[in-house]
């Protein structure tokens, strides 16, 4: 091999590596976005059901 296959060699093998990089990156992105927006329907869930609930339990007074 001359000395200009080499370069050849080692640019293709930087450019995989950028490649796999920037995949990898991206993936990990999607998997973000897809947690966070989990969380924030449970914290509207959470607080829908907090503005539900009473806030003290009745007490029935018929049954004594």
């Amino acid at each position: 091999m001359s000395g200009e296959e080499y370069v050849y060699a080692a640019y293709g093998v930087i450019l995989f590596a950028l490649l796999l990089y920037v995949v990898v990156t991206g993936l990990r992105s999607a998997r973000i976005a897809r947690e966070a927006e989990l969380l924030a329907r449970l914290v509207e869930r959470d607080d829908a059901v907090r503005r539900e609930e009473p806030a003290a339990d009745p007490v029935d007074v018929t049954r004594a």
